[in-house]
């Protein structure tokens, strides 16, 4: 009776950490996605800024947009870099674990994700409000296109030519 305990009390040892590795290396492609899917949108917000400032804005609606998408912009920048910054420090710790035991340390790392949540991750929730921030940084550009008028943008588009 004793023994069928044991063995069942390992066997679902084992289950619980092949099930932890197996969720973690699916969490670490959905964060790659994600951190891509980040990148994508910081690029976005950064054309959107600069193609604005390259023309003139004279409404003040217009302006506190801008400034909107600025703040939009160095957030992502925010965390972007934080999340780059975790993924290059689990690398390290990783390259260090390598010396011990590859069980002790998946060991180790299922009682840490069972004892502390996984709040340093990135979140879809945090991505889709940056695409979003995206989304009207686009509308954002083609409102200053339309209104600045056609001889004005016939020259701020001459100096965009001459720049590229």
């Amino acid at each position: 009776m004793a023994e069928m305990v044991a063995s069942a009390l390992v066997q679902e040892g084992v289950s619980g950490v092949l099930s932890l590795a197996v969720s973690n290396r699916e969490d670490k492609a959905s964060q790659g996605h994600l951190m891509k899917r980040l990148e994508m949108a910081q690029s976005e917000l950064e054309f959107a800024l600069e193609r604005s400032s390259k023309m003139p804005i004279t409404d003040v609606s217009l302006l506190q947009r801008r400034m909107m998408l600025k703040c939009a912009f160095k957030e992502c920048t925010i965390v972007l870099n934080k999340h780059k910054l975790l993924g290059d420090e689990e690398v390290e710790q990783r390259a260090v674990g390598v010396s011990s035991s590859l069980l002790s340390w998946k060991i180790m790392r299922a009682v840490q994700s069972f004892s502390s949540p996984k709040k340093d991750q990135l979140t879809r929730f945090e991505v889709e409000r940056f695409e979003w921030s995206v989304e009207k940084a686009h509308g954002f550009v083609r409102d200053v296109e339309s209104g600045c008028s056609l001889l004005t943008l016939y020259r701020c588009r001459l100096q965009l030519a001459k720049l590229n």
